[in-house]
């Protein structure tokens, strides 16, 4: 009786196992073959979250993607194991960059505007690597690569050159006075690091001007008969940099077409970057 209570368990095992196969599942002998698959299946495998940076991509800018692990339960990093970011070249994923999880980085210069130009893919190993750490418990035996493509759309530079446009506007504020609104803003195609925008306040040689509101400039120089005024720091790609001042002068209608500020220039270092000619006020 016990041999045969034996044998039909077995024979039960075999019916299971069968039905199981037939189902498009894995059998016994499946599993044996293919533990990593198995175990993998059981384990929760780690969140590769991607993002970039700058948000939209400019061609000739450079463009970071980053994948992030998280832990789907609680969210946490996860600091063990190697996360890779992998790159669609037209015929197959490549490898581009590598680092010890939780966050890998890419950093590449886009040269095609277009809607998803570039696509990328992640992976994970339980394996640390160069300056990682190995994965232990939950995490041991998960090593697998993202399904979906996470795209990087590209457009075009808002301006082809480094623009500076100029505005102003006056008020007689009476005794001869006019009070002037000096508006300048500067846009550059790509990103720009240390500018220096400088140039006279007045139209030169207007003795009793004075500034009234510095707005974002400093003073460089100051006389009587002109001030000059700069801003320094740094441009992003198609970002517009308003730079503005405030100061008044001798001025009466109806004189018309009369210069109010001097030439300001936007340089880094020596190198120039653009130029705007004096500005001129309408009394119309």
């Amino acid at each position: 009786m016990k041999s045969l209570k034996v044998s039909w368990l077995g024979l039960i095992a075999i019916v299971f196992f069968a039905c199981n196969k037939d189902n498009g599942e894995l059998t016994e002998t499946d599993i044996a073959g293919a533990r990593f698959q198995s175990l993998a299946g059981r384990t929760p495998k780690p969140i590769l979250t991607p993002s970039q940076n700058p948000t939209p991509a400019i061609t000739g800018n450079p463009v970071t993607v980053s994948y992030t692990a998280t832990d789907p339960g609680t969210s946490a990093a996860v600091n063990c194991g190697r996360v890779f970011i992998y790159q669609w070249d037209g015929s197959a994923w490549a490898e581009v960059a590598s680092a010890p999880s939780p966050t890998a980085s890419f950093t590449f210069t886009p040269l095609t505007a277009t809607d998803c130009a570039y696509k990328f893919r992640a992976g994970f190993t339980p394996g640390g690597g160069s300056g990682g750490v190995n994965c232990s418990g939950s995490y041991a035996g998960v090593d697998y690569t993202t399904e979906q493509d996470f795209c990087v759309d590209v457009i075009e530079p808002c301006v082809s050159v480094f623009t500076i446009d100029g505005n102003v506007t006056g008020t007689d504020i009476g005794n001869g006075l006019y009070e002037f609104s000096v508006t300048y803003t500067l846009t550059s195609p790509t990103d720009q690091t240390g500018v220096k925008f400088q140039g006279g306040a007045t139209a030169g040689g207007n003795t009793g001007h004075a500034i009234t509101d510095l707005g974002n400039t400093v003073v460089v120089n100051a006389n009587n008969n002109n001030t000059v005024l700069k801003w320094e720091g740094n441009l992003v790609a198609c970002q517009p940099q308003t730079v503005s001042f405030k100061y008044t002068r001798n001025f009466s209608c109806p004189a018309t077409d009369a210069a109010v500020t001097g030439q300001w220039s936007a340089k880094i270092g020596e190198t120039v970057l653009g130029l705007i000619e004096p500005l001129i006020y309408s009394c119309n």
